[in-house]
């Protein structure tokens, strides 16, 4: 079953949009490990388009293109919390995950 998708900084009719949507339920049907193992995803809140860096300003660091998107299950949406990930995309323009790095989970 398709994840519920939210979306931060990408509008409505951004073409961005259902490629970056796809790319969240590639990544929770093909590349659960780490902290995602044996995890049951219900929703996605998708933070921007595709980017190459991390970190927060002043702190900002290169990093290969992803899209950074936190995860959610039943329990976790009940109890105000998330997993991050970040799911990278071959580049430069394409949407087809090559890989996920899964975060803790953390509090909303």
């Amino acid at each position: 079953m398709p994840l519920t998708a939210t979306f931060i900084g990408v509008g409505p009719s951004d073409p961005a949009r259902p490629l970056l949507e796809a790319a969240a339920n590639k990544a929770y049907t093909g590349f659960l490990n780490g902290y995602a193992a044996g995890r049951t995803f219900v929703s996605v809140l998708i933070r921007g388009d595709a980017h190459s860096t991390t970190g927060a300003p002043p702190n900002m660091q290169p990093d290969a293109r992803h899209a950074t998107m936190n995860f959610r299950s039943e329990v976790m949406a009940a109890t105000g919390r998330h997993m991050p990930a970040h799911v990278y995309l071959a580049a430069p323009a394409s949407y087809q995950v090559t890989s996920v790095t899964w975060f803790p989970e953390n509090r909303d």
